[in-house]
């Protein structure tokens, strides 16, 4: 059949607006008026459905579908225009629900909310899919209205959808895994606020959540001006990352009487991808979205988190210069939200990624396959607690840009990095600095491709040349001119082997490249009070050590004495032991460090003949005391070389995986979560 399919105004401003309306003007033939044999066959074998519908002002939700008992083949599709929902029980307030009951409708020229009983006409309840398989990351789009003779009731829910269009759909950002029936299901609404009043935020609880998701799913309406119930549509969207890629904050907005209030705030960066626009287009014309979060680890019942509110999608500049490194991104005012326990009858169980799809990093914690698509993770700069110098009144900070004038290497693959900033920053040891690097990347890389034509080159595709690194130099001041970052070269990676080239030429009388600064900041900081004989424990792995070369550094360079008590243990790889002990040794060259610093270096495979000599304090008063481990550092040893009585305040920087292992063994051992700071290299 034909396609009638055109591109609405939203989404051809957006495109416009992109570039990418040439690109993608015939594309229509890729949208179908119903559903291909190949669809019926992919939605009647799923066992979770995401849909998205309307409350009764309209307002889209984003929600999942599922049977009682979690099976698969709970759709059915008697038809290409047709497919049925069935044997579900949904729970309380389920967004669903809401719309059966009293959700808004479209009618011959405009939308009609639940609460409207004056319109009298032809109106139609609208829905839309996206039918996820999360174990292979297949997934294909499809919307159209509910058929209200066919909804079954509360305790046997059927919802039966004519499809008006479907679409196959990008798989590139699904983290993959394995979701099996939850026979112990059982939903609790744990915070509800449908219309959340202006300065109320979201619970804790809730915020932590979000945090930890690397999946959300994305909910948009398109109301058209003209034969509106015909040519009105809902959609939704998988959109998935690193975990905490969707960003909240609280922000002083103006109301619609022009006076000042707080507002919960989402920020959702958006993705190189088929450039269709749709989410977007829809976003930019009806100027609302819902996103819905799941949280889906191994063996845990998924809850999740419902949001919805007024949006608006920021381009250019007016993106980056709340969101650096980001074009394109969606802003939400939250207005409603609602947190389920338990909210789907499905558990994330083993799962193994190359039982489904093959181009995957690898098994990472929770048995989550990571697509090799995701971008590293992007703060929002007001997140970061450190910008350019100067009053807060002082409007818009200047540009900043950073120099390359020193270089001194420690291996081929690890070096410091001197940085001359055209204007001082403040920050604090342990923060991190945020740099353009984009004019480092090939051009190759910087041509646009939907997709990989290569194995392992799919990181290249959403490469903004944005890079973070923990600044390794002590500040001083009250603000720095110069900046000093210990980091690695990547092999094959895309801006460290020339980065690495680049400053080996540079001096202060003849820099190298000059890179625009995004910003200054981060969390992984010391406490401020630091008069007492605190017992700290830090846990490194390879460069993760840089933050804790600038807590070294900071404490030996102030006016007077610090007393410490330091266990510092560092997995490293054995042929950059002795090199990184050198590093902590000359951090420690100061009379004003007092008390211990016990130093554990695990690495596997380190022989007696390789151990590196202890590093020492110029100050008589800084016991140094090192122990070499010729292992890989273990839940059994990390237990075994800390005071489990006393648990210190930890800090942990590494990879992701040791991360996960180290924080997973320490809240076990009994360390309370706000006694445990963390700091990786996934953004």
């Amino acid at each position: 059949m034909a396609s009638s399919h055109e591109w609405h105004s939203g989404e051809l401003y957006i495109q416009t607006q992109l570039g990418h309306k040439d690109a993608v003007a015939g594309a229509h033939p890729t949208f179908r008026p119903q559903l291909t044999l190949q669809h019926q066959q992919f939605h009647t074998s799923l066992n979770i459905l995401p849909v998205c519908t309307l409350d009764s002002s309209g307002r889209p939700w984003a929600s999942f579908l599922s049977a009682k008992d979690g099976s698969h083949g709970f759709i059915k599709s008697p038809s290409f225009s047709s497919l049925i929902a069935t044997q579900m029980k949904l729970h309380e307030d389920h967004p669903v629900e809401i719309a059966l009951k009293e959700g808004a409708k479209f009618g011959m020229t405009a939308m009609v909310q639940g609460d409207d009983t004056s319109y009298q006409g032809p109106a139609l309840k609208l829905i839309a899919g996206v039918g996820v398989m999360f174990d292979n990351r297949r997934r294909n789009k499809f919307a159209g209205f509910i058929n209200e003779r066919n909804v079954g009731s509360a305790e046997d829910r059927k919802i039966q959808v004519e499809v008006m269009e479907s679409l196959g759909n990008c798989p590139k950002y699904i983290n993959t895994r394995n979701l099996v029936p939850n026979p112990q299901h059982k939903p609790e609404m744990l915070h509800k606020s449908l219309d959340l009043p202006p300065g109320e935020a979201l619970p804790s609880d809730t915020l932590k959540h979000i945090a930890k998701a690397d999946a959300i799913f994305l909910a948009t309406r398109y109301t058209s001006p003209t034969q509106t119930i015909f040519k009105s549509h809902l959609g939704v969207n998988i959109r998935g990352g690193k975990a905490g890629f969707l960003r909240i904050i609280s922000e002083t907005v103006s109301s619609a009487r022009g006076d000042k209030q707080q507002r919960q705030v989402a920020y959702l960066p958006d993705y190189s991808g088929n450039r269709f626009m749709s989410s977007l287009g829809n976003i930019y014309s009806d100027k609302v979205a819902g996103v819905t979060i799941p949280l889906m680890q191994k063996d845990r019942p998924i809850d999740v988190v419902y949001l919805t509110g007024d949006a608006e999608v920021l381009l250019g500049e007016e993106s980056r210069k709340i969101f650096p490194g980001v074009h394109t991104c969606v802003r939400i005012e939250i207005t409603g939200f609602m947190h389920v326990k338990d909210a789907v009858p499905l558990i994330p169980g083993e799962y193994d990624p190359a039982d489904g799809a093959e181009d995957f990093d690898g098994k990472g914690e929770d048995g989550i396959g990571w697509s090799p698509y995701n971008p590293p993770v992007r703060r929002l700069l007001s997140e970061l607690s450190s910008t350019q110098s100067g009053p807060a009144d002082a409007g818009p900070p200047p540009a900043n840009e950073a120099s390359i004038v020193g270089f001194e290497e420690h291996t081929p693959d690890l070096a410091t990095i001197t940085f001359s900033l055209s204007h001082p920053v403040k920050y604090t040891a342990g923060q991190h600095i945020i740099l353009d690097c984009s004019t480092l990347l090939s051009d190759e890389v910087k041509e646009y491709k939907h997709m990989s034509d290569k194995r392992g080159g799919e990181k290249e595709l959403n490469d903004s040349g944005v890079r973070t690194w923990t600044i390794s130099s002590a500040h001083k001041g009250d603000s720095e001119d110069e900046v000093k970052v210990t980091m690695r070269r990547v092999e094959k990676g895309l801006i460290t082997p020339t980065l690495f080239e680049v400053a080996k030429k540079a001096s202060p009388e003849k820099p190298g490249a000059v890179l625009p600064v995004l910003g200054v900041g981060g969390d992984f900081i010391l406490p401020h009070d630091l008069s007492a004989a605190k017992k700290m424990l830090w846990i490194a792995s390879g460069v993760g050590l840089t933050p804790f070369l600038s807590f070294l550094r900071s404490l030996a360079e102030t006016s007077k004495a610090v007393q410490v008590d330091i266990t510092l243990i560092v997995a490293v790889r054995r042929t950059e032991a002795a090199t990184l002990l050198d590093l902590i040794h000359r951090s420690i060259t100061s009379p004003s460090l007092v008390g211990k610093l016990n130093l554990h270096i695990v690495s596997a495979g380190l022989q007696d003949s390789e151990a590196p000599t202890p590093p020492q304090s110029d100050s008589n008063d800084l016991e140094v005391q090192i122990t070499r481990h010729s292992t890989r550092l273990t839940p059994d040893l990390l237990l075994s070389l800390t005071d489990a009585k006393e648990k210190a305040e930890a800090w942990v920087c590494g990879l992701p995986v040791l991360e996960a292992a180290m924080l997973e063994t320490l809240e076990k051992a009994g360390w309370e979560a706000g006694n445990v700071h963390r700091e990786s290299f996934s953004f």
